[in-house]
């Protein structure tokens, strides 16, 4: 990606963690503590936590621009591909305790246990239920989307949720977020 597309894709990325994370932390009445380190930027995004409650959780979040309702499935990165090696994804890489998806299509956000979701894959990959989505052109893929193709498995959202007893779905309108967020979407043929 261009260097003026890509420091533009991070901070609208930025703006849109800002938005989320306070917005949980006033649902949840917790502090929280952006992460400014690149380095450890890439282990998680942001903490909530409250002193009084004695809880912390290390949050990374993602952005869903597809699902269309909670009987969608969730497309989660397993591994980084190009012609030659395969890397760690989100799922494997992150130091998060929570996976947050903000669903943009439904305006609701889903908040998830990261050992659950990866036992969840491993046991519908044990039992041969995995269901995987995978580029076959690897240079086509970096063509269109000007980044390294991924791996990643696709789980039915509510599959999730059951698997997950502390699993919380919250509307856009209870966390008062705003359409404002919208906007905060990067678009690549602005940058072409």
């Amino acid at each position: 990606m261009e260097t003026k597309a890509f420091n533009e894709s991070i901070k609208l990325a930025q703006n849109r963690e800002s938005i989320i994370s306070s917005c949980l932390a006033r649902y949840f009445n917790a502090s929280l503590c952006f992460i400014q380190d690149d380095e450890r930027r890439s282990n998680y995004d942001f903490c909530l936590y409250s002193p009084l409650d004695g809880w912390a959780s290390k949050v990374e979040m993602q952005d869903d621009y597809y699902a269309q309702d909670i009987n969608s499935t969730l497309c989660i990165e397993l591994h980084t591909l190009d012609a030659k090696t395969k890397k760690q994804g989100k799922l494997y890489y992150t130091k998060a305790d929570k996976l947050l998806f903000v669903f943009n299509k439904f305006k609701k956000v889903l908040l998830l246990d990261v050992k659950i979701l990866k036992n969840l894959i491993i046991n519908l990959e044990e039992n041969g239920l995995l269901k995987l989505h995978q580029p076959k052109d690897f240079q086509a893929w970096k063509s269109r989307h000007d980044s390294l193709p991924t791996s990643c498995a696709i789980i039915p959202i509510q599959e999730c949720i059951l698997a997950d007893p502390k699993a919380c779905v919250i509307s856009f309108e209870k966390l008062n977020i705003t359409d404002l967020y919208e906007n905060l979407q990067f678009r690549r043929q602005n940058y072409n």
